[in-house]
């Protein structure tokens, strides 16, 4: 339901555009959810470069989400309370464009405490989180959520 013309993508029919072109190292999926006008952007693009320094992920240009997983654990191994930090860092399945302007924690199952880890550090192929607990000598926390990021 469209053409490239040799200088631009032309829409054939009013109906939604979705478009694939290969480029000299290039790989992209293309769409376009308007179904009527002109257009001269894609609402929606997922890159795979392919060149000299290949990437395992596609880049996604437009409103794009990414959902996961994510989880820490905490344990006292001292004879007194403590308070205890523990992190780390999440990968996205796809990179976006630019740094989501959301990232979004929910728990799934909690021991302790079920407040959210903090997002620290969010780039466009991913963020780190960190999340400290007061516990008990010998005791144990478990956080385990999901994380959903916007553009």
């Amino acid at each position: 339901n469209t053409n490239w013309n040799g200088s631009a993508w032309e829409r054939i029919q009013s109906a939604p555009c979705t478009a694939i072109r290969l480029g000299t190292g290039e790989f992209e999926l293309l769409y376009q959810p308007n179904i009527s006008g002109p257009f001269t952007t894609w609402e929606r693009r997922w890159n795979l470069t392919m060149n000299s320094s290949p990437t395992a992920f596609f880049r996604m240009a437009g409103p794009a989400s990414d959902r996961g997983r994510l989880g820490a654990v905490w344990t006292n191994t001292h004879s007194a309370t403590a308070a205890l930090s523990a992190g780390g860092a999440i990968t996205f399945h796809n990179e976006f464009e630019t740094t989501p302007s959301s990232i979004t924690l929910a728990a799934t199952y909690s021991t302790v405490s079920s407040v959210a880890p903090t997002v620290i550090s969010a780039t466009p192929s991913g963020f780190g989180f960190i999340a400290s607990r007061t516990l008990s000598a010998g005791q144990s926390a478990v956080w385990m959520g999901t994380y959903d990021a916007i553009s």
